[in-house]
């Protein structure tokens, strides 16, 4: 079963939260852990709450419902429109990687924070960057950047390039692409989940 997870979060006032998350684990555990996780999202849907406190709510929602051996990480951005800044927060996740259009460079987006469900006290730090056109957030789980092909590891410069290639369409055209290449190095045979969500300012 499916240890990722996607949770979309908007409202009429312009805000549009994503939660992109992975449980350290598989099968049935791992599903009924992200079955907790998606019910914390539901209580905060249609929230501007931040990011903070959103992975807080969550942190303390898994602490208390998983078994002990279980973790999960996750990223969790919520875009305003009314001013263009995503502000986002990670327990334990993968950064994401924001590609700036003018600069045409990409860098990873940092924040600390301990894995959701190892300690109810956990705190989580957040950051805010502002969008300009043509930008990407590019959000994704392990899954994604420790594919491995019978040379090794895929390395994280082959993903860059890969958006590169289609930086220019539709956010949903440039994740197939990647996708449908990943899978084309790997022999069509994806080692683990993989999940990949990529936000274009336009």
């Amino acid at each position: 079963m499916n240890g990722d997870y996607i949770y979309f979060i908007s409202d009429s006032e312009g805000h549009a939260g994503i939660a992109v998350a992975d449980v350290i684990g598989k099968g049935l555990p791992a599903a009924l852990c992200m079955s907790m996780v998606k019910f914390g999202m539901d209580s905060l849907n249609n929230s501007p709450a931040d990011p903070k406190e959103v992975l807080g709510v969550i942190n303390r929602v898994v602490e208390k419902s998983i078994d002990d051996s279980m973790f999960v990480s996750m990223f969790y951005g919520k875009y305003d429109s009314n001013d263009s800044t995503l502000t986002y927060g990670s327990a334990g996740h993968e950064p994401a990687i924001l590609y700036r259009a003018k600069s045409n460079s990409f860098e990873e987006l940092y924040a600390k924070g301990l894995l959701l469900g190892v300690s109810p006290a956990a705190s989580y730090e957040q950051h805010t960057v502002k969008l300009e056109k043509n930008d990407l957030v590019i959000m994704m789980t392990d899954g994604v950047t420790e594919g491995r092909t019978d040379e090794g590891f895929i390395e994280r410069e082959v993903i860059f390039s890969l958006i590169d290639q289609k930086k220019d369409e539709p956010a949903q055209r440039i994740v197939q692409f990647v996708y449908d290449e990943l899978e084309r190095m790997q022999n069509a045979e994806l080692r683990d989940d993989f999940t990949l969500v990529i936000y274009k300012k336009v």
